[in-house]
């Protein structure tokens, strides 16, 4: 069974890619962070148009990360970090076990 990630989650991925690739292009982006051609634009888009990240200026179809992007990304390190810790406190005993999706 997979686990959803909700927006934000989508978005801490994102920005993890986009700033350890350094420069990135969209392909390579997408499939690093696991998602669909139409999910992917609309959250680039929206990455884009709030100046978490920027077209590098050389290279038009290449991606990089801006500070704001570094901010917001330590910022959802952060939500993270606390959201695992109270899941832990909240069942201790709680794992999570990734599978692929079986077909039928």
């Amino acid at each position: 069974m997979r686990k959803e990630r909700n927006r934000w989650k989508i978005i801490l991925d994102l920005l993890k890619v986009i700033k350890d690739e350094k420069k990135a292009k969209k392909t390579r982006i997408m499939n690093k962070a696991y998602l669909d051609w139409n999910n992917f634009n609309r959250y680039l888009d929206f990455l884009l148009d709030e100046n978490y990240i920027m077209r590098n200026l050389e290279e038009s179809n290449v991606y990089e990360i801006t500070d704001n992007g570094i901010y917001l990304l330590e910022k959802l390190k952060d939500v993270e970090a606390i959201l695992e810790k109270k899941e832990k406190t909240l069942n201790p005993n709680f794992t999570y076990i990734l599978r692929e999706p079986q077909e039928f």
